[in-house]
């Protein structure tokens, strides 16, 4: 009897796997890269990319050192690689025009640039605003400087690619 329940089991389990099975299955989904963008700010105010101009005004005089307050540039990314951050600061020297503007004088300052936060790379990865630059501009004032409305061009070209 024993042998009979014995060989009863082994028949109902051997029988149970010849038609047992298995699969694996993969779920697929693809998230496509979306462009870089990139926005540059100053006093809480984007500066618009189309914009070929943007004018600030500065509020310590020009004979006296001062700064701008801080620039920033964020960027947003949902890239699966590293891409790398290019940032080009170039301010020209402070001028004015004289004789109903019929003359140029260069007052000879120019604003340095000083960067407190530079990353050379954007990470992989998901990334909402993210500061990537920070930038000021400085200058020491010359107390010779003639009255006048004096102007620097400050080229600022930047990039993540």
């Amino acid at each position: 009897m024993k042998r009979t329940i014995t060989l009863l089991i082994t028949l109902i389990l051997t029988t149970t796997s010849i038609f047992a099975a298995s699969a694996n299955i993969n779920l697929k989904n693809t998230i496509e890269e979306t462009s870089v963008v990139y926005k540059l700010f100053y006093n809480n105010d984007m500066i618009d990319n189309e914009e070929k101009s943007y004018e600030i005004n500065i509020l310590q005089p020009l004979t006296e050192g001062g700064n701008t307050n801080p620039f920033l540039i964020y960027a947003s990314s949902n890239m699966n690689k590293d891409l790398s951050i290019n940032v080009n600061v170039v301010p020209d020297s402070f001028k004015t025009t004289i004789n109903n503007k019929s003359e140029i004088i260069n007052s000879n300052i120019t604003p340095t640039v000083f960067s407190p936060l530079a990353y050379d790379t954007l990470s992989a990865g998901k990334h909402e605003n993210e500061i990537v630059y920070v930038f000021i501009l400085s200058w020491n004032g010359n107390k010779d400087l003639v009255a006048g409305d004096y102007v620097s061009n400050v080229n600022i070209e930047y990039s993540i690619n």
